[in-house]
């Protein structure tokens, strides 16, 4: 899952067409989601969004916390042992010392707000807690795209259904782009994210797997907006382009590449010269802590 280019995706780069399957599809498939976890690997990030609680000891300067981020929002904020929720209005979100670029990786008490400090009670460790979305992406404020689909279940799609039905699987988005939805999507309804496993053009229906990264499976009612996870540019055009490049290179001799901090991977030899820099600009992001 997370992959962050699909098979539609790599068939309209290879110059395939809908008719033209191939025996390489499943290939194809198999190599986007390794292409991307490879991209991880190697850049030592990683680049879709994910829900997780992490626990901060409380800071010797109480008015600024670190991260171990890349943070895209706070869901639930507590300090003092959680005995005390914040609020958005407590506190700014920075990068570094911008308040304007995403990831975060450090939150900075608002002088003027309810608690312009940090607390703890009874111990310093884990005094703090964070619920929130966590990976690395530039535009965060634009990673969803809205699909132009809605859900179209009866009534609304149980949070146990595995089959979701919508408008117009293959309908244009609000780009003009088609198809609207594809398989290996990650998608948002309401606060769950979703990932499709496969689609049926002919009655607009997804196979999909529930409360993805973290999030939690829920109903949804009928005509609910669904959201499609755009990655940053950067990572979409690198790992199409790796994906190519690993399935023309398919039966080629794989050498050991060493990766700092992360042992050994197989990579294939002459990994493009593009690619190879946005690996060490992403990685030197990475080592220097703020993934």
């Amino acid at each position: 899952m997370n992959e962050y280019v699909s098979l539609e995706d790599l068939r309209r780069y290879k110059g395939l067409g809908e008719i033209d399957a191939t025996d390489d599809d499943e290939l194809l498939r198999d190599l986007a989601e390794s292409a991307s976890r490879v991209w991880d690997a190697l850049t030592g990030l990683w680049f879709y969004p994910k829900a997780e609680t992490r626990y901060y000891d409380h800071p010797r300067n109480a008015r600024e916390l670190k991260v171990n981020g890349p943070l895209l929002e706070i869901t639930t904020f507590t300090t003092q042992s959680t005995g005390v929720s914040l609020v958005s209005g407590d506190y700014f979100l920075l990068c570094g010392d911008r308040y304007d670029l995403t990831p975060y990786d450090r939150i900075r008490m608002k002088m003027d707000g309810d608690y312009p400090n940090l607390l703890f009670s009874g111990t310093v460790q884990q005094a703090n807690a964070i619920l929130g979305i966590w990976g690395w992406h530039e535009d965060w404020s634009n990673a969803w795209v809205d699909s132009g689909d809605t859900v179209q279940d009866s009534g609304s799609v149980a949070a146990a259904a595995t089959t979701l039905t919508v408008s117009n699987i293959d309908g244009r988005d609000e780009f003009g782009r088609t198809p609207r939805i594809k398989e290996q999507n990650l998608l948002k309804i309401d606060s769950e994210y979703l990932y499709v496993w496969a689609k049926n053009q002919s009655d607009n229906t997804l196979r999909v797997k529930r409360g993805v990264n973290g999030t939690t499976a829920a109903a949804h009612t009928n005509g609910t907006t669904v959201y499609v996870y755009k990655p940053m540019n950067q990572v979409y055009h690198a790992t199409r382009r790796l994906t190519a490049y690993l399935h023309a290179q398919k039966d080629a001799k794989f050498e050991a590449v060493a990766v700092p901090h992360m042992g050994y991977m197989e990579i294939p030899s002459g990994l493009p010269k593009d690619l190879r820099d946005l690996i060490h600009y992403f990685r030197d992001i990475a080592v220097a802590g703020i993934g």
